[in-house]
């Protein structure tokens, strides 16, 4: 965070986009210091040794900060009552060459109560929970598939101010997005190192768990591949967005980060943000129109900004993926958020949230006329992610005719018990199942989390019918997949 602050500071990048405030979230940083002593000081080297998430939440929670930590955050709440987001930032979390997205919490907090007591322990609350995190059953099953040990982990905290403005009870920017130098699965004339990006209305959350965000390359904005028909557009447009509530109550937050948070549905969002980022399905003329006072139902399209260039985020994301790419010296993601002011004296902002590493293997491998053989095929793809794959075991396979999109939650459960017995084995295995692996939205695929597949060696997402969805190149599941290096069809 400092590193681009630095940058925008010394760069001429802002001088290209005076119309746009181009920053950083005001931010505070809790060392790794503090996580040693609250560990020694509370004795809780027992924690790595226990499987019982919650029993590990609460002995967190009920364990005490250091007297000079608490004075610091106290004096931070006093001089600020906006929503925080109380982020991850641990020493293998942003690693060059296995970076861990999405593994750990980030809790967000409405900050707004009048007693500054119960703020600061609510603030306390969440560092207590992210720290917990780091020995989550999740979090043991990621770092047991790397080279790495828990015992080499420490977490480093990082507060943000939220970006987003008030709309009655809830809290949220106009949208928020991931930006990739690398684009894994170009379209049309678009080449790889270009880069794409992904974007949706509200908080960021819906991009990085796998929802329907919208994916366009910055290079060329107007192709958009996922809305290349009126029922494409209807099947893979954003159906919710989430939002900060202002009137949650942060003291009974526990393992959910997401406890504050609210899924909304597109058409309470607030009229002046749908107004610029959605389009209106005519159904007179059966047509999507960017008329704002055609009647029908409104669809999130970004045709204003992508199309029509009422907000310049496809050449700052340009801008932006090139500089931070050379100064960072390989392929990169970006977080971030824009906010719109229906006040037009007030500059549009977009801040960066975050940039991590991202793990790009270039090298080729020959397929042979032998390897392309149908009787030796067990699945054939034209893009793919991986390659060597040569130790596997068993295949795990989602069968299509017992698929049923309402029922996904109980086969991830399913691929969990299946998972452990050749995780006891040391049997790693192709996973072959419809839709997005890894999302949380249950119904756009299987929302399976790392721990209930921590022994896969390559992933295969399938389509059923009208059962399909583009790959979620956003999403901290993909970021993992690459990372790790599982194969992926």
């Amino acid at each position: 965070i400092a590193f681009i602050n630095y940058l925008l500071a010394t760069t001429s990048l802002r001088d290209k986009f005076k119309t746009v405030r181009l920053q950083i979230p005001k931010t505070v940083a809790i060392s790794v210091e503090e996580f040693d002593k609250f560990i020694d000081e509370n004795r809780l080297q027992k924690v790595v040794i226990m499987n019982d998430d919650r029993a590990i939440g609460e002995a967190f929670v009920n364990s005490n900060l250091s007297s000079t930590l608490q004075e610091s955050l106290l004096d931070f709440v006093e001089n600020c009552n906006l929503p925080l987001a109380v982020r991850s930032s641990s020493l293998l979390e942003d690693s060059q060459f296995l970076p861990f997205a999405g593994i750990y919490s980030t809790y967000m907090l409405p900050n707004n109560h009048p007693d500054v007591q119960v703020r600061l322990g609510h603030l306390m609350r969440a560092i207590k929970l992210v720290y917990a995190s780091v020995f989550s059953k999740c979090s043991k099953s990621y770092i047991s598939s790397t080279p790495y040990k828990i015992s080499e982990e420490k977490m480093g905290i990082v507060i943000q101010q939220i970006v987003g403005q008030r709309y009655g009870d809830e809290f949220y920017p106009a949208f928020s997005g991931v930006a990739k130098s690398y684009n894994y699965y170009p379209f049309s004339h678009m080449k790889q190192e270009e880069g794409v990006a992904q974007i949706a209305l509200g908080l960021g959350r819906l991009v990085i768990e796998g929802g329907n965000a919208l994916r366009f390359s910055p290079v060329y904005p107007e192709i958009i591949p996922q809305f290349s028909s009126i029922s494409d557009i209807f099947k893979s447009s954003q159906k919710y967005f989430y939002a900060l509530n202002l009137n949650s109550d942060a003291g009974n937050m526990f393992l959910d980060d997401s406890a504050n948070l609210d899924s909304l549905k597109i058409d309470q969002a607030e009229k002046d943000i749908l107004n610029v980022i959605s389009s209106v399905y005519d159904i007179q003329d059966q047509a999507v129109k960017e008329d704002i006072f055609c009647k029908g139902p409104k669809i999130i399209t970004f045709a204003n900004i992508l199309k029509y260039n009422i907000f310049p985020l496809a050449q700052i994301l340009v801008e932006l993926l090139n500089l931070l790419k050379t100064s960072m010296g390989k392929e990169i993601e970006i977080e971030f958020a824009v906010n719109l002011f229906k006040d037009k004296k007030v500059k549009a902002s977009i801040d960066l949230l975050q940039v991590r590493p991202l793990v790009v293997n270039k090298e080729g491998i020959e397929i042979t006329e032998e390897d392309r053989k149908r009787e030796n095929m067990i699945c054939r793809c034209k893009k793919t992610l991986g390659n060597g794959m040569s130790n596997v075991h068993d295949v795990v396979f989602v069968e299509p005719d017992k698929f049923d999109s309402a029922k996904t939650r109980q086969i991830s459960a399913e691929v969990e018990k299946i998972n452990s017995i050749l995780h006891e084995q040391n049997r790693p295995y192709l996973l072959i199942g419809m839709g997005r692996w890894g999302t949380a939205d249950p119904w756009l695929g299987i929302p399976v989390n790392w721990d209930q597949i921590s022994n896969v060696e390559a992933i295969v997402e399938t389509s059923i019918g009208n059962f399909f969805f583009e790959p979620s190149q956003g999403s901290h599941f993909f970021q993992n997949i690459t990372a790790r290096g599982v194969g992926y069809f």
